[in-house]
């Protein structure tokens, strides 16, 4: 996925959004949308690896049915935290 507005740091796997004018409506609403593309794939992924029977040699984690939305809510939530859009302090 290649994401043209941010700049993507592969060591750190994030993106730097200080770099961009998140008070311009229009980068503003494009990062946004390019933000939920990563969180919407780093969620799946997150999820796919607890689902995965090959993971460590046991069986899926996630094994009630009525538990499959919510575990996908969490991955997702869990790769949204890895970004953050806020200025970093001194």
């Amino acid at each position: 996925m290649t994401i043209s507005t941010l700049d993507h740091n592969q060591e750190e796997d994030t993106f730097d959004y200080l770099a961009l004018d998140l008070s311009n409506p229009c980068v503003l609403l494009n990062t946004l949308q390019q933000l939920r593309q990563v969180v919407v794939q780093e969620g799946q992924d997150i999820f796919n690896q607890w689902r995965s029977r090959q993971r460590c040699g046991a069986i899926s984690r996630i094994q009630r049915q009525e538990f499959l939305s919510s575990g996908l809510n969490l991955a997702h939530y869990m790769a949204l935290r890895r970004h953050d859009l806020r200025p970093k302090l001194p």
